[in-house]
């Protein structure tokens, strides 16, 4: 499903987004930056419309293999993405993770 969906990086606003048609709220993965190369992705959420259409894994894909592919490390404080990383074990994201300070 994600060909359709274009994800979009504002590092200023710290947030990977998508969006929708028909709504101007758009589905979002926030993120905070933490010391020594590490950020804090914390809160994903899709328009309650959009719920149960692949959006949150799209998401979740970008932004894991954003930063996985820069070597930063990643806290995952949002329970979706613990949730996704327990469903798709990819050895990079592992590699990348660390546990919550």
């Amino acid at each position: 499903m994600g060909e359709q969906f274009h994800i979009f990086h504002d590092a200023e606003k710290k947030e990977f987004s998508i969006t929708l048609e028909d709504t101007p709220e758009p589905a979002v993965l926030q993120y905070e930056l933490l010391k020594d190369n590490s950020v804090d992705l914390y809160h994903t959420g899709v328009p309650v419309a959009f719920r149960g259409k692949g959006i949150a894994k799209v998401l979740a894909k970008g932004a894991l293999d954003h930063f996985s592919s820069n070597q930063v490390k990643m806290q995952l404080s949002c329970t979706y993405l613990q949730k996704y990383v327990k469903d798709n074990p990819n050895p990079v994201y592992l590699a990348c993770l660390v546990e919550k300070s």
